[in-house]
């Protein structure tokens, strides 16, 4: 910029001065509004962003959710043997798949995922899974999720003979 000024202030002619120092200033003005109009629209991406992974995170967590719930419906209504309940099905299935904190560890799940699944209750009429997640926005702030953490959010599907049902708790 300096070296701009020094080589405007040896142009003798005042009309030539003028003009180049308006098309400077047009360019300065012209970057300055091109990195604005960049930084908005990296923060409109930035947002928009963390909207598609919450989408995809909803995505997988119902998928998985239903996935592991409805076969144990649908194993549980096409027993033969009227030993079997919702609990023994599921476990008998999935229980390599839950931790002994009762994560479910559900496809390829990493520890450092912002989406977690646990196995809540496994009874004899009902099984309860919670998802949880770091990234979608939660209803409350001081909500206590089942992991201990606060204000994640969380949804619970509950299976029982009657079929599957979901609720969303923050």
């Amino acid at each position: 910029m300096a070296f701009t000024f020094r080589w405007i202030s040896k142009i003798t002619s005042s009309t030539k001065r003028k003009i180049i120092v308006g098309v400077v200033a047009l360019l300065v003005a012209g970057c300055g509004a091109f990195a604005v109009i960049n930084y908005q629209q990296s923060t409109y991406q930035s947002k928009l962003l963390v909207e598609i992974q919450g989408t995809i995170e909803k995505g997988i967590a119902y998928n998985y959710i239903n996935q592991s719930l409805f076969k144990t419906f649908r194993d549980y209504h096409n027993s033969d043997n009227g030993d079997q309940n919702m609990g023994q099905l599921f476990s008998a299935t999935y229980d390599s798949l839950v931790t002994e904190d009762g994560r479910f560890l559900y496809g390829d799940t990493q520890d450092d995922e912002s989406l977690q699944m646990y196995v809540a209750k496994v009874s004899a009429d009902s099984v309860v899974l919670i998802a949880e997640s770091k990234v979608l926005d939660p209803q409350d702030a001081d909500f206590q999720n089942f992991s201990g953490g606060n204000g994640w959010y969380q949804s619970r599907a509950i299976i029982t003979s009657k079929g599957v049902d979901y609720e969303r708790q923050n």
